[in-house]
């Protein structure tokens, strides 16, 4: 059985700096990394930490933000700033800077600007695609007036500490560039200045796999900042060798679910170079012998696998193969691909009848040690259905016909039971339900047996009933249409949804399931709320998609594109602090390219069946598909009822809201007309 002390952390935010902590007051990380160095810009405009500090550590390492190698448990993050002394003796630091994205040459690049003394300072923060451990830092200070004499400027990377002597040109400014370069063998940072003394430094250029991340602009601001954010900081985060926290400076821990997950988006963010990396490392050491798959680091009893993460690993090697037109990847692994997808349907897991599969542990990673008892939960249903679907894509485009076969039709058969068996179907009046238990009955609600040593404050532990419907992940058989999102199931499904917006809180958001059951501290979760987005686009609930998006805008990160897991009050120790998971930039990725954009490959062709939010006139995007650049232009302009189009390629029509472009040999460039969708 798994322990209460894998829950048990021992990381104190009270200790140290307060730039130890990673909930600081309206602070946001901006993610730099290229897989060999990670490096985030802390902007803390409250002054409750470092108002602008640079965080860099060995993305192969694991650990909390204290662990960084720039973070000073006395001073934080304060040795980072860069700061010049002046000949009188003053000392000018950055002083209510403000911090955004931009880019340069397809290298994102973290922008600072702040003033103080009379001086105007610009940095730039950025990781060449180099291959190597190196952060460029650029800075250029202008003098409003004077400029004559020089000024001692400084900065440190732990223990590396540079200092010199800046001298201004005739124009009355002053440009340095600093390399940071890390050492991960030792654990340390180097710190030098690059190029001339004086005279403007250079960006470097970015790689052709830069160039080939996806573009989206949608007319949108804040979907066009969060989409960009999501597609500059999901790569960056990744080490070259596929290893990354779950949750930024949380867990520490890696999860075939989550990183999954990551997968998909880097996919269709057009970063196939880290995404295959990422596919093999969890084919390779991630999957058992057997078939099934560790989570959270650790390998389970058969009552505490998460039998979801079969079908999530094989939807993302399907997504894989289809986006990027390779198969060997699929190939080399075949047999432990077979075996992720036959591993779930053996004994114990299926239950005959009526064919759904059971154990004791639930989506959200509850187990027996929270009350939860031996019985179907939806979700392990809705994945392996998706991922066997996956599994017959990749079999039929390897030439294994029969398995695809097979494949296809174990997973009708296992839909039909979810939707339509009379005792164990998963739905009722309510739409999606959870859980049933072995008898067919509804689990309605857990009760943590006696002893249970939990976290004081969480759901679980107040008084009355604990509730397990309703349940986020029910948004997710809608927005992958394994239910006709229009039904009156998916109707009932997303009505029963918004018991979770605003549980126990004002500022807004989806709670991942009814707080009374919560195993945590009660609060509003960003992906989660991102699985509701992507079936209400579906649904042409539009309303409630731009809900979420403008509640992701107010919290703390938004200005980074970067949320915290959850925006609970965690009680830290015994709980980890929160992190930031890059999960939730792949659901915003997911969001726009295949749901908005609606660009969904297959074994045919690539089908197309945008949904556009009302207000959007012109969308164009830059997607990476199979080698070549899809230049897409989406107006809602079409004379008819359905999609009008040009291209220069080749149109399969399927339907009025759809059309199959055949697979292209080259790049290609498709501008679509589209009903408006304001009607």
């Amino acid at each position: 059985m798994i322990d209460a002390a894998e829950h048990v952390y021992a990381d104190d935010p009270a200790c140290g700096h307060p730039d130890v902590r990673t909930r600081l007051r309206d602070a946001s990380y901006f993610f730099l990394g290229n897989g060999h160095i990670l490096a985030a810009v802390q902007w803390s405009p409250s002054g409750e930490g470092t108002p602008l500090g640079l965080l860099i550590s060995d993305p192969d390492r694991l650990g909390p933000k204290r662990a960084c190698l720039t973070l000073d448990e006395t001073f934080g993050l304060e040795p980072t700033r860069f700061t010049c002394t002046a000949p009188d003796g003053r000392r000018i630091v950055p002083a209510d800077p403000s911090v955004t994205w931009s880019e340069y040459d397809g290298i994102p690049v973290v922008t600072a600007e702040w003033q103080s003394a009379g001086l105007a300072v610009t940095e730039h923060f950025l990781c060449p695609d180099s291959g190597m451990p190196v952060l460029h830092r650029y800075i250029s200070i202008r003098a409003e007036e004077g400029g004559g004499e020089p000024l001692l400027g400084r900065t440190a990377a732990g223990r590396a500490v540079w200092e010199a002597e800046l001298v201004w040109d005739e124009e009355r400014r002053i440009d340095v560039g600093l390399v940071y370069t890390l050492d991960a063998q030792a654990g340390e940072i180097a710190l030098t200045r690059l190029g001339a003394q004086t005279g403007t430094v250079a960006f470097p250029a970015g790689s052709s796999a830069r160039r080939r991340t996806a573009r989206v602009r949608t007319g949108s601001e804040r979907l066009d900042r969060f989409f960009a954010a999501a597609a500059a900081q999901l790569p960056a985060v990744v080490s070259a060798s596929g290893r990354v926290d779950a949750s930024i400076w949380q867990y520490h821990r890696e999860w075939v679910r989550d990183h999954a997950a990551m997968a998909v988006g880097l996919v269709l963010a057009g970063r196939h170079d880290r995404a295959g990396r990422l596919l093999e490392r969890l084919c390779d050491e991630f999957v058992t012998p057997e078939g099934d798959t560790i989570d959270s680091s650790e390998r389970r009893s058969a009552d505490e696998v998460e039998l979801d993460q079969n079908g999530e690993l094989l939807h993302a090697l399907a997504t894989w193969m289809l986006w990027t037109g390779e198969t060997g990847l699929i190939e080399e692994r075949w047999e432990r691909i077979v075996r992720v997808a036959s591993y779930p349907f053996t004994a114990p897991f299926r239950r005959d009848p009526p064919g759904l599969l059971a154990n004791r542990r639930e989506y959200w990673e509850r187990h027996a040690l929270f009350g939860i008892e031996s019985g179907f939960e939806l979700s392990y249903q809705t994945w392996n259905v998706i991922g066997l679907q996956a599994a017959a894509v990749m079999a039929a485009g390897i030439g294994e016909i029969e398995q695809a076969a097979a494949w296809g039709d174990r997973a009708e058969r296992l839909l039909r039971t979810v939707l339509e068996d009379p005792q164990y179907a998963l739905h009722d009046e309510r739409g999606f339900i959870k859980r049933r238990a072995l008898d067919g009955a509804v689990q309605e609600t857990i009760t943590p047996p006696r002893g249970a040593e939990l976290a004081p404050g969480i759901g679980l532990l107040r008084p009355g009933e604990h509730p397990l419907n309703p349940d986020s992940a029910a948004a997710l058989p809608i927005a992958f249409e394994l239910v006709d999102p229009l039904s009156p199931l998916a109707d009932a499904t997303m009505a029963a949804l918004e018991q979770l917006w605003n549980q126990d809180w004002n500022e807004g958001g989806y709670a991942r399931y009814h707080i009374a059951g919560e195993a945590d501290q009660p609060g509003s979760w960003p992906f989660p709320s991102l699985f509701i987005a992507r079936a209400a686009l579906e649904r042409a609930e539009y309303d409630k998609v731009e809900r979420i998006l403008a509640w992701l805008d107010t919290m703390p990160g938004a200005a980074a594109g970067s949320w915290f897991e959850t925006y609970a009050e965690r009680l830290s120790p015994p709980g980890p602090q929160v992190g930031i998971p890059p999960w939730t930039w792949a659901e915003m990725i997911v969001l726009v390219v295949h749901h908005l954009l609606g660009v969904r490959p297959t074994r045919h062709g690539i089908v197309l069946r945008p949904r556009l939010l009302p207000g959007m006139r012109e969308v164009d995007a830059r997607l990476c598909v199979r080698g070549h650049t899809l230049e897409l232009g989406l107006r809602t302009d079409a004379s008819g009822d359905g999609i009008e189009g040009t291209t220069d390629g080749r149109f399969l029509h399927l339907g009025p809201d759809e059309v199959l472009l055949a697979w292209p040999g080259d790049d290609v460039g498709v501008l679509l007309h589209l009903p408006d969708p304001d009607g």
